[in-house]
């Protein structure tokens, strides 16, 4: 009997041991990435924060330009205003590890696709399919510029990831905006929740991408 309690708990004991080693193994996902880099150090954290709260501007400002567009109320000129605020603001986060070009790309780059959301979504609202997908192929074309600069700015990330992420968080946003101005107000509430987990996502990717070239800032 002695034996078989021994032979039992030595099972038990294994078994813990294997989760824990199981656990410590598994690849990062983008939910606990964020959390290692900010539990990481204050620098970690800091850039972890900022760059997942300009993200969510982005999107919450994108949101709220595509209904005032559609509601006619008078408030879209200033949701496009705090955008391209935000776009100057996510560049500035680049500036201390890349420089002043860097910063003024991305900047450009992002005032850019703003623009080209825009063009999208006033098209959009007039039922103009020859400017709408003239905007769409402007916002393809743009995601994939924004794509290749940070892979080509950081060598830990890649062209294909960065496209991939990109064009899903835009697909998502497009989606937003066709069920908004289709007065479909459920349906454009999921694809807000799908494309807040798609920007996070691509935060996140940014952060961990320039701790990893640049452990000695973190």
């Amino acid at each position: 009997m002695k034996k078989i309690w021994i032979v039992a708990i030595a099972l038990i004991v294994g078994g813990f041991l294997g989760l824990y080693i199981g656990y410590a193994r598994s690849p990062t996902t983008s939910e606990n990435s964020s959390a290692s880099i900010s539990s990481s150090s204050p620098a970690s954290a800091e850039l972890s924060a900022n760059m997942r709260q300009l993200g969510e501007n982005q999107i919450t400002w994108t949101r709220m330009y595509l209904i005032d567009v559609a509601s006619a109320n008078g408030f879209a000129d200033a949701d496009l205003n705090r955008l391209m605020k935000n776009a100057k603001d996510i560049g500035n986060v680049f500036q201390p590890y890349y420089g002043n070009t860097t910063r003024d790309t991305v900047t450009k780059l992002l005032k850019q696709n703003i623009s080209d959301m825009v063009a999208f979504a006033k098209a959009t609202k007039a039922q103009d399919t020859h400017a709408q997908s003239a905007a769409r192929t402007d916002l393809d074309n743009n995601a994939n510029q924004i794509a290749d600069f940070l892979a080509k700015t950081n060598s830990n990330l890649t062209d294909s990831d960065m496209r991939f992420m990109m064009q899903s968080y835009l697909n998502t946003t497009r989606q937003e905006a066709l069920d908004i101005f289709s007065n479909k107000y459920q349906p454009s509430v999921a694809d807000y929740d799908k494309v807040h987990q798609q920007m996070l996502q691509i935060a996140d990717t940014l952060s961990i991408g320039i701790r990893q070239q640049f452990p000695e800032r973190f």
